[in-house]
């Protein structure tokens, strides 16, 4: 997969992973990533990400990740 990412779509991992500590650096940072559409609302896109991972890897996975997101993320997921 990291093969792929380097190679065929350009992944670039200069500065990752990002350090958003809270809930409000989350959707600032989705909100800049859609700043030149003002009909989406960052809150919305941060449960539709929780809920492809919750569809996408196993309950024991998704635990991990609950665990170590700060608890007003947590609050986010579905």
């Amino acid at each position: 997969m990291l093969i792929r990412a380097f190679y065929y779509e350009g992944w670039d991992p200069t500065d990752k992973p990002l350090r958003e500590r809270d809930k409000e650096q989350l959707l600032a940072r989705i909100e800049q990533q859609f700043k030149d559409d003002d009909s989406v609302d960052p809150i919305v896109v941060a449960r539709a990400v929780f809920f492809v991972l919750e569809h996408r890897i196993s309950q024991g996975e998704i635990e991990d990740v609950k665990h170590v997101l700060p608890a007003d993320v947590r609050d986010l997921w579905p």
